[in-house]
């Protein structure tokens, strides 16, 4: 499936925090991934190719690739399915933010209203902060967020 058939419509929901980097980050994306098993709420990998997904963000893309000299980015997306109060198609996406730093986003059909022509159904606010408690139990990180287009609510762990 196409990437722009996976969540259509909108707007979007992110759910997403910072992990700093303590090991290589092969290791970490894939530390990532495994513990996704651990989240009360079951998290669905649909991507059949996960590893080769990692492999190419391990190696990064240029910025400009006809510039030899190009910055590099890192950056990986993934299809999954999140059970919340129903069944939610996701997007969880990985990008490194500075040399240490990595920001994880989970990105949710976020209107409140149900989109049948996109097997979308509305969102509920509470579903997502349970949600990003839930991380946090699992990652341990000190910045999370939930931000919505016409909303937004910023959680902090200590």
């Amino acid at each position: 499936m196409e990437w722009s058939q996976w969540l259509q419509g909108g707007p979007f929901l992110e759910v997403s925090f910072l992990l700093e980097l303590k090991e290589e980050k092969k290791k970490t994306i894939q530390d990532i991934i495994n513990k996704l098993s651990r989240v009360t709420n079951k998290v669905e990998i649909v991507d059949e190719n996960v590893d080769d997904i990692i492999d190419f963000f391990d190696s990064g893309n240029p910025y400009d690739e006809e510039d030899p000299q190009s910055i590099y980015l890192y950056s990986l997306r993934l299809k999954l399915y999140v059970y919340l109060s129903c069944k939610r198609k996701a997007t969880l996406q990985m990008e490194m933010v500075s040399s240490n730093v990595l920001l994880v986003n989970f990105w949710f059909y976020g209107s409140e209203f149900d989109a049948p022509e996109w097997d979308q159904i509305g969102i509920k606010k509470e579903e997502f902060t349970g949600f990003l408690k839930e991380l946090y139990s699992v990652y341990t990180f000190t910045k999370g967020l939930i931000r919505k287009e016409s909303f937004l609510k910023r959680v902090v762990f200590k």
